[in-house]
């Protein structure tokens, strides 16, 4: 095997800005549902839950 390729996992998204940009809305927005300072609507939810988010999962105290 003189010209193996080497495959490695890597994460998906890199950071806020990125799950936004495939969600199709703004980070800042992305950032509040998030926090559970705004609800998602069912498009967004189901966006979201593809990519293994949900929202509230940044509140404090949780």
């Amino acid at each position: 095997m003189k010209n193996a390729v080497l495959i490695r996992p890597t994460t998906e998204l890199r950071g806020l800005g990125a799950a936004a940009r495939r969600c199709g809305v703004s980070h800042t927005h992305l950032r509040k549902v998030l926090q559970g300072e705004r609800k998602p609507s069912a498009e967004l939810a189901s966006k979201m839950r593809k990519l293994g988010l949900s929202a509230g999962q940044m509140k404090e105290g949780v």
